[in-house]
């Protein structure tokens, strides 16, 4: 199995669709250098999305995607959990499987964890999917008191793991036997059969060449 990544996102926003508190500078969360993307509030509620995409993968066309790995670097003043983490599809819009466990935030930037190299996080993915510029996560927190409470992320970033289309080429050496022609309900196909030697052993295959036309002279 291969994989691709640590990526970093090349768009983070605070996206609206889910809780009320909005992120500021957002744009921090693309790298790991202790300036953060801030949600912060007195009272009891959750933040919006946290809403980081456009990864820059590379996955080989017609690979098998095997898991999503997110790792987001976080931390909170007082009081914070984890509300929602899911990831972005291709079409924009957010899965349904849920990755956030509720828990506090730790106390110190830290790298927490969601998903696994054999996680698809209830999707079917292809190449193109993972490689598409909107595929990402999303991160949202809950306050749970009045007192002012600040969520902090510092890093996204995703691993893909995939195993790569295996291409076989096969050297083989062809003999015709016999050119026939059949008739296949009341159609006239030619048929050649051929005898090949694969690998130290030999078979022999009919191959449907072409229909015949019903003015063709096939003498």
């Amino acid at each position: 199995m291969s994989s691709i990544g640590p990526n970093n996102p090349g768009t983070v926003v605070s996206d609206a669709t889910w809780g009320s508190v909005s992120w500021s500078n957002p744009d921090n969360a693309k790298v790991s250098d202790d300036a953060y993307a801030i949600s912060s509030v007195w009272n009891v509620i959750t933040s919006e999305y946290l809403k980081a995409t456009n990864f820059g993968f590379s996955i080989p066309a017609g690979a098998t995607i095997k898991g999503i790995v997110v790792e987001i670097e976080e931390s909170e003043t007082e009081t914070v959990t984890e509300d929602r983490v899911r990831i972005v599809k291709s079409d924009d819009s957010i899965g349904t499987t849920e990755r956030s466990a509720g828990a506090e935030l730790p106390t110190t930037d830290t790298y927490i964890t969601y998903g696994s190299s054999s996680d698809l996080w209830g999707e079917t993915w292809t190449s193109e999917d993972i490689n598409n510029s909107n595929f990402g996560v999303v991160f949202a927190v809950a306050f749970t008191g009045y007192k002012t409470r600040t969520a902090k992320v510092d890093h996204i970033r995703i691993t893909v793991y995939y195993t790569a289309l295996t291409v076989v080429n096969l050297n083989m050496t062809l003999t015709i036997i016999s050119p026939t022609v059949e008739v296949r309900s009341y159609t006239a196909y030619r048929v050649m059969q051929i005898q090949g030697d694969l690998s130290g052993g030999v078979f022999t295959q009919n191959l449907l060449l072409r229909k015949i036309t019903d003015t063709e002279d096939d003498s």
